[in-house]
């Protein structure tokens, strides 16, 4: 994704709305013990880790540690909140072949929201065993996955473009694999078994979002473009009238004109999961 944090911070409501309705609905299914020390992967900008996911954590919660491949936004996350004494961040690539030692059976609860659709299939498994191993045994982790969105079918639209293929590569390897397959949800539970885990959720959620005017859209589109970066800077507008062009021309996507202003809304599929490593292993 775009590691433009302070960006990524101002317009991913998308992503707190989601989030939020989702834990609502099924965050009792995660079992808490007292004093937990809890882990976010893919925190971003540490917003939907202080905004959405602390509000649904116990109150005596002892820790929580958010955790990003991006040293940009584990830097502004950082600041950002720095004030509170039960918030760290670290900057890690949960694919990695080895985890830090200090994280060894670690955490009570591992979180991650909207970060394993940027995983490619092949590293998935190792992303996983390293969950595996950094939680406690009878601990819980709760996964959210976008496993559906237009943005996918634009990036792929675009780089088989003559114009834009230069620049917009491997887009398979980029976004999320859930996206191209059938049955996504049972992809993902067979990924979650073979790490070790007991899966008791593995379903499909449809969501949706309205974006207000067509500048608030852009600016999330930009904030979560992996190629956005790679365009030249004298082409940004020529990418973004094609962008938006083939935006509009997807099915799911529906524009209506309020006060002049175009509202868009945008529906989009997740993939939630909660599994839990077993008491004994």
């Amino acid at each position: 994704m775009n590691d433009n944090a302070k960006l990524y911070s101002s317009v991913g409501q998308l992503q707190k709305q989601g989030i939020a309705e989702t834990l609502q609905k099924y965050v009792k299914l995660v079992r808490f013990k007292d004093k937990i020390k809890v882990l976010d992967v893919g925190c971003a900008d540490g917003g939907l880790t202080s905004e959405i996911l602390v509000p649904n954590l116990p109150p005596d919660f002892d820790e929580i540690i958010g955790m990003d491949i991006s040293p940009k936004m584990v830097t502004y996350a950082r600041e950002k909140l720095k004030a509170n004494a039960k918030f760290s961040f670290v900057q890690f690539d949960i694919t990695s072949e080895q985890i830090p030692e200090k994280f060894y059976e670690y955490f009570d609860n591992i979180f991650s929201f909207y970060c394993f659709n940027w995983i490619s299939e092949h590293k998935h498994p190792q992303a996983l065993k390293n969950l595996y191993k950094m939680l406690k045994p009878g601990g819980y982790i709760f996964l959210v996955i976008i496993s559906n969105s237009q943005v996918f079918d634009v990036y792929e639209t675009m780089s088989q473009s003559e114009k834009w293929a230069p620049f917009v590569k491997n887009v398979r390897e980029t976004v999320s694999l859930y996206h191209f397959i059938e049955q996504p949800q049972l992809k993902l539970n067979k990924f979650l078994k073979s790490a070790g885990f007991d899966c008791h959720l593995c379903t499909l959620e449809e969501k949706c979002y309205t974006f207000t005017n067509l500048a608030h859209f852009w600016e999330w589109a930009v904030s979560i473009n992996p190629f956005y970066k790679k365009i030249p800077e004298n082409k940004l507008q020529s990418y973004q009238e094609d962008y938006l062009k083939e935006f509009r021309k997807h099915k799911n996507v529906f524009i209506e004109l309020s006060n002049r202003e175009e509202k868009i809304r945008k529906p989009y599929t997740t993939l939630v999961a909660c599994a839990s490593k077993p008491e004994e292993v």
